[in-house]
């Protein structure tokens, strides 16, 4: 297992966003996040998820940015999975089974393998178009992809993870109170202090 280093941590951050630097009420967050990734440490529950909380601008997108460069990990912008749902060639369940129920990596014939979910960061959660058009009629895709990401969770330890500018009344007014319940129990919740780095 990895040892925090935070200069590290610094150096990958200053590659991505060159004026990035790490608050002073921003370390304890690195470290809780950073021994999650790592599988140490028992601040939480390394069998969820996570959902990342905090005002814009205070670089939840760049703290998974820089897992994603230590750890590997995968990241789509809600929105921009929208828009791939709005102009697929593909039908649009394929779409919703690609990040949802059939998010798994494949074995050497081909096929779903179980024992290897797909563990996705949806970027910027809430700031999607959040009614699509499927056939149609009105579909919330974000939730429909939580749900079905919750089965697989439940059933195969499929992790999620999102950042999100939204409070817990915010998602549930959004997504719908089942998805906000579900999310409780497939997500640990990190709240990321800080004012907003954009100038």
């Amino acid at each position: 297992m990895q040892e925090i280093n935070f200069k590290k941590i610094i150096e990958i951050g200053k590659t991505i966003e060159p004026n990035f630097l790490i608050e002073a009420n921003q370390y304890d967050y690195y470290e809780i996040l950073f021994e999650y990734f790592s599988g140490r440490g028992n601040t939480l529950d390394n069998k969820k998820g996570l959902l990342i909380s905090g005002n814009v601008g205070t670089g939840k997108t760049l703290s998974m940015q820089i897992m994603q460069r230590i750890f590997g990990l995968k990241i789509i912008s809600s929105r921009h999975l929208i828009r791939e749902f709005l102009q697929s060639k593909l039908n649009g369940m394929d779409v919703l089974d690609l990040y949802g129920r059939k998010s798994f990596n494949t074995n050497p014939a081909g096929n779903i393998d179980v024992k290897k979910p797909i563990n996705i960061c949806f970027d910027d959660l809430g700031l999607e178009e959040v009614n699509a058009q499927m056939y149609g009629n009105k579909q919330n895709i974000l939730a429909e992809i939580l749900l079905d990401r919750y089965e697989q969770f439940r059933n195969h330890g499929m992790k999620t993870f999102a950042t999100t500018n939204l409070k817990a009344k915010d998602i549930e007014d959004l997504y719908g109170n089942r998805v906000r319940d579900r999310m409780r129990e497939m997500m640990n919740y990190l709240q990321l202090e800080g004012t907003s780095k954009r100038k």
